[in-house]
Order: structure tokens, then C-alpha cells, then sequence
């Protein structure tokens, strides 16, 4: 699944990245790299673990707005995982997505089948609907 299982919470994946780059995978650069190709070559899941590395600073150095673009770029080609990686960052109090982008990629991830993502949204319409009954 690239570096880290991506429907987790990031300071899982946090954690488990860490474990990875210290005992499992040698030479994150290199996987970084592997995937940089692969992304020039409109793979969008390669896009989604680029997104991971700037996000997480595996293999390069940690840049949320670079994590961003990478994740856009996934989005863009309709990959569910990128999609709610951007929900998701927004979720963690990243302020450089507004809210309506974050609700737009949850929904869309929904749409092409990321559990989570109808998980969240599923959540969301019960909480406004029960608030409303109780009125």
C-alpha cells in the first residue's frame, strides 16, 4: 500500500512510519523517488504516497504545502485515497484547506468508495438530523 496504511489517523500512520523507516525500508530517498517517477507518469496512487512523504518528511523534507499539491494531483485523477487524504489533513487542523474543499474531497472519496469517507459523512447526516428533532 506505498508507505503506510492511509484510512488510519495520521498520528498512527505517524507512528507506524516511524517504525517502517527505522526497521523496515532501508532508504526512504530511494522510495521517494520510485514514487516521483511513477507520479510523472500519472500514476495517482504514486501521487497519494508523494502526498505521505512531503506530509510525513519521508525520504524528503516535511512540506505541508507540497503534501497538499501532491494530494490535489491524486484528486484530480479520481483517487479515493487522495481525496480523503485531503479531508483528512483538513480534519487535523491543517488551515490551508477551507472547509468547502475539504467537504467536496470527503464527499467525492465517498463517492468512489473510501469507507471512511461515507463513514464520516454518514455521522455528519445524523448529527443534523438528530439536532433537529430535538427542536
Amino acid at each position: 500500500m506505498g508507505f503506510a496504511e492511509r484510512t488510519q489517523s495520521p498520528c498512527k500512520v505517524r507512528l507506524e512510519v516511524k517504525i517502517m523507516s527505522e526497521t523496515h525500508i532501508p532508504n526512504l530517498r530511494d522510495l521517494f523517488d520510485e514514487n516521483l517517477k511513477e507520479a510523472k507518469n500519472d500514476n495517482p496512487r504514486a501521487w497519494v504516497d508523494l502526498g505521505y512523504a512531503y506530509l510525513y518528511g519521508m525520504g524528503v523534507e516535511a512540506d505541508m504545502e507540497k503534501a497538499l499539491e501532491c494530494f490535489r494531483k491524486g484528486a484530480e485523477a479520481a483517487d479515493m485515497r487522495a481525496c480523503y487524504a485531503i479531508y483528512d489533513t483538513w480534519g487535523n487542523g491543517v488551515s490551508l484547506i477551507a472547509e468547502e474543499e475539504a467537504m467536496e474531497m470527503c464527499r467525492l472519496a465517498a463517492s468512489l468508495g473510501h469507507e471512511k469517507a461515507a463513514f464520516v459523512l454518514k455521522q455528519q447526516y445524523k448529527e443534523k438530523t438528530n439536532g433537529k428533532r430535538k427542536h
